[in-house]
């Protein structure tokens, strides 16, 4: 049976392996395998490393393969610098055409009463998979008062994989 509840009428699912490893404090190996039906053929599957060691220091990289072929591979950077700096950087690459999906790079700077952030963007069409555009934000805060720009945070909330806008410090 299936979820769905309708019968199913093969003798043999698809083989779903999920592992998670945490190798040492700060560093995990997760894996998803899924084949076809037949339980030897490859369907989809991805493979991660993060190490993490806080909530803005952290590097993510991913392979997602589809039918035997890496179809995407993603980097996500993330780095403290002293107190008020960050650096933030991500790429979701496609090695079959090498072709970029989205790109961005960013630096945030933020203390107890006011934060800044610059962002650079690529995005490709989601629609039509052709060449996207590029954008540079600028985005101030006073916080408590207001924000000019939101656009370089929801660039990096929407592009960069981990990222959470930081709690005012007041």
């Amino acid at each position: 049976m299936t979820l769905s509840g309708n019968p199913e009428t093969t003798d043999q699912g698809p083989l779903v392996v999920e592992s998670t490893a945490r190798l040492a404090e700060s560093l995990h190996w997760n894996t998803r395998f899924s084949s076809v039906s037949d339980g030897e053929t490859m369907d989809t599957a991805t493979n991660e490393v993060k190490y993490k060691t806080s909530e803005t220091d952290y590097v993510t990289q991913r392979i997602v393969w589809d039918n035997d072929a890496a179809t995407r591979t993603d980097l996500y950077i993330s780095n403290q610098i002293g107190q008020d700096w960050r650096f933030l950087a991500g790429m979701q690459w496609e090695p079959n055409t090498e072709q970029r999906v989205n790109q961005v790079v960013g630096i945030e700077y933020e203390s107890c009463c006011w934060r800044a952030a610059v962002v650079h963007a690529y995005e490709r069409d989601q629609v039509t998979s052709t060449n996207g555009g590029h954008s540079v934000k600028l985005q101030l805060e006073l916080k408590g008062l207001g924000v000019l720009g939101r656009g370089a945070s929801s660039i990096m909330e929407r592009l960069l994989e981990g990222y959470e806008l930081s709690e005012a410090r007041y």
